[in-house]
This record gives C-alpha cells, structure tokens and sequence, in this order.
C-alpha cells in the first residue's frame, strides 16, 4: 500500500515534467535515510521550500512499510537514528 501511494506521486511528478534524483541513500538497521531532490518542484509547492525532499522509509522483509516525512536533513537522520 505505501508503495502504491510513493507510485503515484512518483507518476504525478512526472506528468509535470518533473525528475526525481535520488541524492543520498544511508541504512539504519530497518530505517532508510533518503535525501531526493526534484529540480522545479518549489513551482508546485503551496509553502516555500528547497527542491529536497528527507524521508525516512522502514523496510521489513524487503517492502517499504512505513515512510515519514522530515524537515530537514538533521531531523531525518535523528529519526533513522543515524548519528
């Protein structure tokens, strides 16, 4: 199911000329740092931000479970418990 959900939104950025790179990849046991940054995305954006995007994914038995959102680098590395 949240491999569905990063599918589409993958799909729609597409559709708007967008193209994800991913940047930064760092594994933490079950949890997945991932640091994607989409050149233009900001033009489609409701509040200003960069055209990086932090999440923290949890992989069990090779599916992404879970995906959270961060901020900024900093708070998706302290919740991937990478130090």
């Amino acid at each position: 199911m949240v491999e569905a959900r990063l599918e589409i939104a993958l799909r729609r950025q597409l559709g708007r000329g967008l193209c994800a790179q991913l940047e930064e990849l760092i594994a933490h046991g079950d949890q997945v740092m991932v640091t994607v940054r989409i050149p233009g995305i900001e033009a489609h954006r409701v509040r200003h931000a960069d055209d990086r995007n932090y999440d923290v994914l949890t992989v069990r038995d090779g599916h992404i479970v879970a995906i959270r959102a961060c901020r900024d680098r900093a708070e998706a590395r302290a919740t991937a418990g990478i130090t």
